[in-house]
């Protein structure tokens, strides 16, 4: 993803990008949590690089605040080689398939990458929405290669104070890297 350089340097001071928190993982992990967010900032934003250990090719999802009621829903758009598909999903314990990633069966050195967006994180009126893309090419070869995006909501105006991702399968695989930015 591509983020614009006026955004970055910004002369009145408004739309800056700062790291919060990154997460390089040295061992295999269940899931990657955020947590004691601060409201200081407008938005979120969270990049990541990851593989799963589980054979197949897990899905990543998203949790809020340690939620995990049936509070959760998404709509994905997908595309795998020439084919193109939308799922819907409702009253979910997470949003699902805000990225897809490689399992452990795919091309060594793979990796899935994608971007979340979270909108107005810490204001309390409207419920809360992520918006994630993600590319995930786990093969060399035609049919191998999938990209997406997810639009999600989770049911609650409560501030956000914590984020988890989780991979659907399996654990996120050592090496797989999560970067939290506050954006002004």
């Amino acid at each position: 993803m591509l983020i614009p350089t006026t955004v970055l340097t910004n002369p009145s001071g408004g739309g800056s990008f700062s790291l919060i928190e990154t997460q390089a993982l040295g061992a295999d992990a269940g899931n990657v949590t955020f947590s004691a967010i601060p409201g200081t900032y407008e938005h979120l934003m969270i990049l990541w690089t990851a593989r799963g250990t589980d054979a197949g090719n897990p899905d990543v999802y998203l949790r809020f605040n340690g939620d995990t009621g049936a509070n959760y829903d998404r709509e994905l758009l997908s595309a795998v080689g020439a084919s193109a598909a939308a799922a819907p999903s409702v009253a979910q314990t997470a949003i699902q398939t805000i990225g897809t990633m490689p399992g452990s069966a795919a091309t060594a050195g793979r990796a899935a990458g994608g971007a979340i967006r979270i909108p107005s994180y810490a204001r309390t009126t409207f419920w809360k929405t992520a918006v994630g893309d993600f590319s995930d090419i786990r093969a060399t070869g035609g049919g191998n290669e999938l990209a997406g995006m997810t639009g999600g909501i989770w049911r609650s105006t409560a501030a956000i104070t914590s984020v988890t991702l989780l991979p659907s399968a399996g654990n996120f695989l050592a090496g797989s890297v999560f970067s939290l930015y506050g954006i002004a």
